[in-house]
């Protein structure tokens, strides 16, 4: 947290004080849908025009992806496979949540903007 202070003289002999706290620093850059970054976990999640989910280290045996308010957009179980293109989600640059489940029971969660 960062506290800033503002002082301002007004006029002959008055004073005025502002004090704000909470201030959030945001970036406001994106990744680019060809820049993608692989975890630890070894997955890897990207795509130009339709969501592509790739497992480096251990198969995916379940994934489920939703939207930012909730609703299951897909879900695919005994998958077993490394590879998954989904071609029913297309790019918005909306908020995607995923659930992906991997053949060791490890359950991997992602946020991604897509």
């Amino acid at each position: 947290t960062i506290k800033v202070r503002f002082r301002g003289i007004t006029g002959s002999g008055f004073e005025s004080d502002i004090a704000l706290d909470d201030i959030k620093l945001v970036d406001q850059n994106t990744i680019s849908t060809t820049e993608f970054e692989s975890l630890t976990d070894g997955i890897t999640i990207y795509g130009e025009d339709h969501l592509v989910i790739q497992s480096h280290k251990e198969s995916i045996r379940d994934i489920v992806v939703y939207d930012i308010l909730g609703r299951q957009l897909f879900n695919e179980i005994d998958l077993h496979s490394n590879k998954l293109e989904i071609e029913s989600i297309k790019k918005s640059n909306t908020v995607l949540l995923l659930k992906i489940t991997l053949e060791n029971n490890h359950v991997v969660y992602r946020k991604i903007l897509f």
